[in-house]
């Protein structure tokens, strides 16, 4: 099962508390608290938007649903855009491995690192939003629950998140006919990988934020 080797936290019994502040202007970070109903507890540190950025655009989608296109679209408009999977696959690139050969490990590092370390996540996009000049930032890494529910939580109505949806058969049909590498080559291995991935990013859930 992709994602099967990595160790994940157990998301459906966390959740994340609605209290947070913004301290002082001159700090530079928001508090959030991520609770757990083992009794445990993180305090993590989101990073502020720049002043500059008016609107954050988290993208959401099922595997063949378009994604990709509305990125760029919005890109020619003159959005800044930073992309999940390039950064992921670049960390397996400087580890020899192959991201369409090793499918399981492109999802499973990705899986891994948004769901142990939400916010150091997070805080690398805002971090490289806050460098660029554009007001309108986008981002398609809205797989976890946490990478819609925190930016909003920190940032109100500077966020935006936007669900790019499709109808599975054509998801199936898109994702088949483009024939990139790792890409299921029949229906039924697309409904598997589709069904694990719905399992292991929890996107029902994200989904309904």
């Amino acid at each position: 099962m992709a994602g099967g080797r990595w160790h994940l936290i157990d998301l459906y019994n966390a959740y994340y508390s609605s209290s947070f502040h913004i301290a002082g202007h001159t700090d530079t970070h928001v508090i959030i608290d991520r609770l757990y109903e083992t009794g445990g507890r993180q305090q993590m540190q989101l990073l502020k938007l720049a002043q500059h950025i008016k609107l954050f655009i988290v993208l959401m989608s099922e595997p063949g649903a378009g994604k990709s296109s509305v990125a760029q679209l919005l890109a020619q408009k003159g959005a800044y855009f930073v992309s999940s999977h390039s950064r992921v696959a670049t960390a397996l690139k400087n580890l020899d491995i192959d991201e369409h050969e090793e499918r399981d490990a492109l999802q499973g590092l990705g899986s891994y690192l948004g769901a142990n370390y939400p916010v150091v996540w997070v805080n690398k996009i805002i971090s490289e939003f806050n460098s660029q000049k554009s007001e309108v930032v986008v981002w398609d890494g809205g797989r976890f629950p946490h990478d819609v529910k925190l930016p909003k939580l920190a940032f109100g109505e500077k966020v935006k998140s936007i669900l790019v949806a499709a109808d599975p058969e054509l998801r199936a049909a898109r994702t088949i006919g483009r024939a990139r590498e790792g890409d299921p080559a029949a229906h039924e291995e697309f409904l598997r990988q589709d069904a694990n991935d719905d399992k292991v990013f929890m996107f029902k859930i994200t989904k309904g934020l």
